[in-house]
């Protein structure tokens, strides 16, 4: 099972490509799986295409294939489909790290660009702002001013 993160970055994969199988009126047969078989062990990602004479859906058909082939199903739009299984022999696509969430706190200012620096300072003046209106700046939380005074004499 692939995460969404995951998907994301197969379809901008996938995204150029141009399909490599057509689907026609046939529908989904054994030469058409020994095709996508093929391709997926080779690439990794496929781009299916159906054509408009089969009178098949994307999404239909792309379960089904997908569940013969044991692929991951990645997008359906229009009368396409991509489907995706990772070659364990020979991977041609890293799909590992994604997902993982990164902290952006983590880089150092070196590595930021101008604006992101102004974003920063931005970021630790407004910290600072809210640290004195919340009062956590002053001791104990107590402000200073009259109506304290009167508290702390009662």
């Amino acid at each position: 099972m692939i995460s969404a993160k995951q998907r994301s970055y197969l379809k901008s994969l996938a995204n150029p490509m141009k399909p490599m199988v057509q689907i026609g009126k046939d529908g989904v047969n054994e030469r058409v799986i020994a095709q996508i078989n093929e391709i997926l062990d080779a690439h990794e990602l496929v781009k299916i295409s159906i054509l408009e004479s089969a009178v098949l859906t994307a999404k239909g058909t792309a379960v089904e294939v997908c569940q013969t082939c044991r692929a991951e199903f990645v997008q359906a739009i229009g009368n396409r489909f991509t489907i995706y299984r990772k070659n364990h022999d020979n991977p041609k696509i890293d799909i590992s790290q994604m997902g993982i969430k990164h902290n952006k706190n983590q880089l150092s200012e070196n590595q930021l660009s101008s604006t992101g620096k102004k974003i920063l300072a931005r970021k630790k003046d407004n910290d600072r702002v809210a640290a004195k209106k919340s009062g956590k700046g002053t001791w104990a939380g107590v402000k200073p001013g009259k109506g304290n005074a009167k508290r702390k004499r009662d």
